[in-house]
């Protein structure tokens, strides 16, 4: 008997070992998926390890993170407390707040969801201090991301306009009329973003209906929130942007790479552009624009091309060197 409840007490043991290990596997896919703005798909991972193992607090606070990101004030609370250390109170502090503003469709009011991203961006600018200031500013960039990423794009089109506005300003204080212009026309969006050095994230704008962007003179480098955009006209003067891959399936009609280090087009070899400005990087051999199918005009930097590059070009093209 002593030998088969021994059996039984390793066998007990063993399931738990199991379990934490399999807890903490779904834990670094869930933290994975955050990180990659995967946020339903990171929170169903979550439930699964909690579910393994209930008091995993790493697990409890991204938990809390993302439902509060969601704006699910009532099951952020309800997850902040079962965390046992301090930190559950950033999040209690929140639900308390702004639970009472949240509308039938639930969203805050346009003016509540505005006032709770000025108060993240705030909690982002903490000096690093002590451990729960340094937790709320690591924290606080986490729900920034969400909120204009993911929640964002839940409000209609007409408030997200001024949601865009705002946050913009929100995260650029600097910024002022000269560095934002937003237009919006019937079906789409012309936005203005240019001479400001320290813009560098687009996540803002994921999923809009741009049809004209310039983004001249500014510090962006990674275009990827452009992927599902309706962009003609994109003006990248004197960015750090590199990769065009995620141009590749737009309706671009006009590109300006003025000034930023692109030198491979492949990518957006077959996008309907007309009218294409070079960067200051020399592209080698010229004479593969010859390939865009619709390329009427070609702007090339007249320091790097000299007239033999020119000659290889198609009639078609009309070359302007400036």
């Amino acid at each position: 008997m002593a030998e088969v409840k021994q059996q039984q007490q390793e066998e007990v043991v063993k399931r738990q070992v199991l379990s934490e290990d399999t807890a903490q596997i779904l834990l670094e896919k869930a933290i994975s998926l955050h990180k990659n703005l995967k946020y339903e798909k990171a929170l169903s991972e979550l439930n699964k390890c909690l579910k393994l193992k209930g008091d995993l607090q790493e697990a409890l606070n991204l938990k809390a993170t993302l439902q509060t990101g969601a704006l699910d004030f009532k099951e952020a609370l309800e997850t902040a407390n079962k965390i046992s250390d301090y930190t559950n109170q950033y999040y209690i502090a929140i639900a308390d707040n702004y639970s009472r503003d949240l509308q039938e469709n639930g969203l805050l009011s346009l003016e509540a969801f505005l006032n709770l991203l000025d108060e993240i961006q705030n909690d982002q600018m903490l000096e690093e201090q002590g451990d729960f200031e340094r937790f709320k500013n690591r924290i606080s960039k986490q729900l920034f991301k969400q909120l204009t990423y993911s929640t964002f794009s839940k409000y209609p089109a007409d408030q997200r306009l001024k949601i865009l506005e705002e946050i913009i300003a929100i995260s650029n204080p600097q910024c002022g009329d000269d560095y934002l212009k937003i237009t919006q026309t019937e079906r789409a969006l012309e936005i203005t973003l240019e001479n400001d050095s320290e813009i560098n994230n687009l996540d803002v704008l994921f999923g809009l209906p741009i049809s004209k962007l310039s983004l001249k003179n500014t510090g962006v480098e990674v275009i990827s929130a452009l992927i599902q955009s309706p962009l003609q006209h994109l003006d990248l003067t004197n960015t750090k942007v590199h990769d065009l891959t995620v141009l590749a399936h737009l309706p671009l009609v006009s590109l300006d790479l003025s000034g930023t280090p692109v030198t491979d087009l492949s990518p957006i070899m077959k996008s309907p552009i007309k009218s294409l400005a070079l960067g200051s990087t020399k592209i080698t051999p010229l004479e593969q624009v010859n390939i865009f199918p619709y390329l009427e005009k070609l702007i090339l930097p007249a320091e790097i091309y000299k007239g033999a590059d020119k000659s290889t070009l198609e009639p078609r093209i009309k070359v302007i060197q400036k």
